[in-house]
């Protein structure tokens, strides 16, 4: 399993494409909901913190935090916006090319917090923050192109 749990972890299915995790530990289950987004079989898996108050059936399970990486970016701008339009995330930070190198890029939809830490040619490194959901309250990313 790529959790790897340290207490183990149970998987119910309460109908199609509806399953209750249960985990053994606390830890294990904040380390899993702190590392969204999750795939499998190249699908988006939508998790969310269940405390009691409705029934899993009762949920609404909408969205995901969910951000895009884009390392070697054509020199032409005008691509990259159109990229940015289609996948319709309107927020980002684009650092064009440096000579023969491709650009970085980082885009997110709207209402996502990002505080930048530092940035460069060749790395993005930045602080997402979502209050509105618990499982995504701050995770911190560093992306690079290879050179630092």
């Amino acid at each position: 399993m790529i959790w790897k749990p340290n207490k183990g972890v149970e998987i119910n299915e309460l109908e199609e494409d509806l399953f209750l995790v249960e985990f053994g530990d606390e830890r294990d289950k904040k380390k899993v909901l702190d590392m969204c987004p999750w795939s499998y079989e190249k699908q988006l898996v939508l998790l969310q913190d269940f405390e009691g108050e409705l029934t899993p059936k009762e949920m609404e399970l909408k969205w995901s935090p969910f951000w895009v990486q884009i390392f070697n970016l054509p020199r032409d701008m005008s691509r990259i916006r159109g990229i940015q339009n289609k996948i319709n995330f309107t927020q980002g930070i684009i650092i064009p090319s440096d000579g023969r190198s491709g650009g970085l890029a980082m885009l997110w939809k709207e209402g996502t917090e990002i505080s930048f830490k530092s940035y460069s040619n060749s790395h993005i490194d930045v602080v997402i923050r979502d209050d509105s959901n618990p499982s995504m309250a701050s995770h911190k990313l560093l992306w690079s192109s290879g050179g630092e």
